[in-house]
């Protein structure tokens, strides 16, 4: 953007390779789609995984968004995630689609401004997908993140409309 106060940044291969997004192994969710190995055990872990890749990275993201952003997105992610492993015990997590809408309402209340909303919203269009298919995991993830896209691009549209 050419937007005053805010500085152009390009992402080269040299910060890529300086700041790497550490994800702990665990099980792939995407491979567990389709498959009666989505019992709540291993849904528990893939949350739980995230989360800790999610916390353990708050420097690399708090460091990207200080480069085109406000900075706050490292933190914003970290409560978010530290809130939805506060909050996991209580998931059902035999129950895909109430585990989603279970995520969407801690990310909701945990996360500030226009991100936690968004996010928010990707995971109850995940939990819509899953209502209809409840072990198409990569179903539900393409579905989030075709929604949100979606959304984001109605969003644009309709500033640009306010604007002129």
């Amino acid at each position: 953007t050419a937007a005053r106060g805010w500085t152009p940044f390009t992402a080269t291969g040299d910060y890529l390779n300086t700041a790497p997004i550490k994800i702990p192994p665990s099980r792939d969710i995407l491979s567990m789609s389709g498959t009666e190995g989505a019992d709540s055990v291993s849904v528990k872990a893939v949350i739980e995984a995230c989360c800790q890749a999610v916390i353990s990275n708050e420097a690399v993201f708090t460091d990207l968004d200080e480069k085109v952003g406000d900075g706050d997105c490292g933190a914003t992610l970290k409560n978010g995630a530290e809130w939805i492993l506060r909050d996991l015990p209580t998931y059902p997590l035999s129950d895909s689609y109430r585990t989603a809408l279970m995520l969407s309402t801690s990310m909701e209340e945990s996360m500030g401004g226009t991100s936690g909303g968004l996010y928010a919203v990707a995971a109850d269009a995940a939990a819509c997908s899953l209502k209809s298919d409840p072990l198409s995991y990569s179903n539900a993830f393409m579905e989030a993140v075709l929604f949100s896209l979606a959304l984001l691009k109605k969003k644009k549209r309709q500033k640009k409309k306010v604007k002129n």
